[in-house]
């Protein structure tokens, strides 16, 4: 059995359940610093072009081949339990021991018009240093003309866009959005590699307006949590958190190695990051953050688990 990357369904998980997959003798699993972005409004729903500004302050150490990442992810189709079903697709930055570089991964299908194909036929990678570097802010990008496909862009650190993968799927709604920091390994124990990502408003395009932040949180729409999928429940508060306010902005916050706090309002006063075990609903602080996500957020992760399980046995 190969070792797809699990955090390819980072955004499909509402909230992901703790999962344990072998990958040869070794374990499998993911950490993810997670920021939930609203999509029930219709300026959003329907925007079909997003974006946000990344930067990675740093690599891990050891570890090759597994990574940290972050990135923008969306569904472009409603999930129905069925593997692949809610399309999730994704862009951003991957950095390893040996360096940085761009990815693309969406369930759909994807036609690599930089780097090289990866994941199957289902992804595509920069090499190292190619458009992005570390220490630097790079705007990723999903967009669609409505030509039965969906871009993912890459913007070098002076704001030059690379068009780098077609995306093969025709949706013109999105059903899910998240701006995530995440580590992938596949060892027996989490290594908890250093992930250090900035991430910066996140918007979306209005026709005949231009950019628009995206909608603040309603206190149930938009949110920002911690989770693990190895099961261990080991990392939190201690290896991954988050600090909001970067620069004293609402909008930007770091996520990754060393966050100091596991809960913080996300782009308004009325959103969380929570650190929970999906397979308990028990969280990782001690007190209740203002406005957790209710329980049946954290109910609905298994079906995703299910499909995550799925998805790596594949």
């Amino acid at each position: 059995m190969k070792y797809l990357r699990a955090y390819k369904f980072l955004a499909i998980t509402l909230t992901i359940a703790t999962t344990i997959i072998s990958v040869n003798i070794a374990l499998a699993g993911n950490d993810f610093v997670w920021g939930e972005l609203r999509v029930d409004l219709f300026d959003v729903v329907y925007a079909l072009d997003y974006r946000v500004l990344l930067a990675a302050n740093g690599k891990p150490s050891n570890g090759y081949p597994d990574y940290t990442s972050g990135w923008l992810g969306i569904h472009l189709a409603q999930f129905n339990g069925q593997l692949y079903s809610a399309q999730f697709s994704q862009v951003g930055l991957l950095t390893k021991s040996n360096g940085i570089s761009w990815f693309v991964y969406a369930e759909p299908g994807v036609t690599c018009l930089r780097g090289q194909p990866a994941w199957g036929t289902r992804g595509c990678q920069g090499s190292l240093n190619d458009l992005v570097q570390i220490g630097s802010w790079h705007s990723v990008e999903l967009v669609t003309y409505n030509q039965g496909f969906w871009i993912a862009r890459v913007y070098e650190s002076n704001g030059t866009a690379h068009d780098v993968a077609k995306i093969w799927s025709n949706s013109l709604t999105i059903y899910r959005a998240g701006s995530v920091t995440e580590e992938a390994y596949a060892v027996d124990q989490d290594p908890h590699l250093t992930a250090a990502f900035y991430h910066w408003h996140p918007q979306y395009l209005k026709g005949g307006v231009g950019w628009q932040e995206w909608p603040k949180s309603d206190g149930n729409n938009s949110f920002i949590y911690v989770t693990d999928l190895n099961g261990q429940n080991s990392f939190c508060p201690q290896a991954y958190g988050a600090n909001p306010n970067y620069g004293n902005d609402e909008r930007a916050w770091y996520a990754g190695t060393g966050g100091a706090t596991m809960r913080l309002a996300f782009i308004s006063g009325s959103s969380s990051l929570s650190a929970f075990n999906s397979s308990t609903l028990e969280g990782c602080v001690s007190d209740n953050p203002p406005n957790n996500p209710a329980p049946d957020r954290f109910a609905r992760a298994g079906a995703y688990a299910a499909g995550l399980l799925a998805e790596k046995k594949a």
